[in-house]
């Protein structure tokens, strides 16, 4: 499973979030400035997926965000 977003301006990358599921279902990186809201999706992430099992979890939570 493969997540991403990130926002240009101006012809220029502002920020970037990439999960790649193959690394394992807590691989998150980031680079830039981030939006003010990420840090809370992403603790909410991290949250869920300890609840299912950390690293053993059979679910991905990272690629499942509503």
């Amino acid at each position: 499973m493969f997540s991403s977003a990130e926002e240009w301006a101006a012809g220029a990358q502002v920020w970037r979030a990439v999960h790649a599921g193959e690394n394992g279902p807590i691989d998150l990186k980031t680079s830039g400035v981030l939006p003010p809201s990420f840090q809370s999706m992403k603790d909410d992430l991290a949250a869920r997926q300890e609840a299912a099992g950390g690293r053993a979890a059979e679910v991905d939570h990272y690629s499942i965000y509503p």
